[in-house]
């Protein structure tokens, strides 16, 4: 159920961020379908395909297994748009708009350094005032074909979670309203943000979503040599880092 589908800060002629707020209650499978829901209608967001269907059989199974909430949620994305629970051609674990990876650097301050004990983290966020498009043409000097788009970080979103079954959630971020970043704490204290590690001026930007990402770090897939398990299988871990190049800060508050 929508509880909460706001705009805090509108944007303006010219101001550059808007700012929404949304709050869903329900079963993990509901907030997913009310979140695409809003995605399609005031996003635009499709869904990207992953390059195999093998792929997406494995993301699937390692949902399953190591984000339940998750992979129900998943479950509803696919509901809203249309799609059978199994599908394995479009990546329903994230909902993206606007385009690119995002984050910068962060700080934790813990109890005992602040002025009133209590836990402080602050954050910055050093990025482009364009679009991916835009970005993706400066890093690799390939002039895309479609239009420029909207730009980056211009929507961001504060989503509230309170699923029936789990730890109620705020998240903070824009790009995805399935899984918002940059920045996320839930109601047991534990508080993470994504930090991107670029390491020049042509690192290579890679899809949000779909495309070969299983729920793995894509260089374990080499390491898989057994001819006996199915392909699925094989990009099947437990650690789960896609091929974005950065790295993450998780503290308790």
């Amino acid at each position: 159920m929508i509880v909460k589908n706001k705009i805090l800060i509108p944007k303006r002629s010219n101001d550059y961020m808007e700012v929404r707020s949304l709050a869903i209650k329900g079963s993990d499978f509901e907030i997913g379908k009310d979140l695409a829901e809003i995605g399609m209608k005031e996003y635009g967001v499709a869904l990207e395909k992953y390059k195999d269907a093998v792929y997406g059989r494995a993301r699937q199974s390692y949902m399953r297994k190591n984000i339940p909430v998750l992979a129900e949620r998943s479950r509803g994305v696919a509901e809203a748009f249309g799609l059978r629970p199994e599908d394995t051609i479009y990546d329903t674990t994230m909902l993206p708009f606007d385009g690119g990876e995002a984050a910068c650097s962060a700080v934790y301050f813990p109890p005992s350094l602040t002025e009133n004990n209590h836990t402080c983290v602050c954050r910055n966020l050093d990025w482009y005032t364009a679009s991916f498009a835009e970005m993706v043409e400066v890093m690799t000097g390939i002039k895309g074909k479609s239009e420029p788009g909207t730009k980056s970080f211009s929507r961001v979103v504060a989503v509230e979670c309170y699923p029936d079954d789990g730890c109620k959630t705020l998240q903070l971020g824009s790009h995805d309203l399935l899984n918002p970043f940059i920045d996320g704490f839930n109601e047991k204290g534990l508080f993470v943000t994504k930090l991107v590690d670029l390491q020049g001026v042509n690192t290579p930007m890679i899809p949000s979503g779909g495309g070969r990402d299983t729920g793995m770090v894509s260089p374990s897939s080499r390491r898989c040599s057994s001819t006996s398990v199915p392909p699925w299988k094989k990009l099947n871990l437990k650690y789960y880092n896609k091929e974005s190049i950065s790295h993450f800060m998780a503290n308790t508050f």
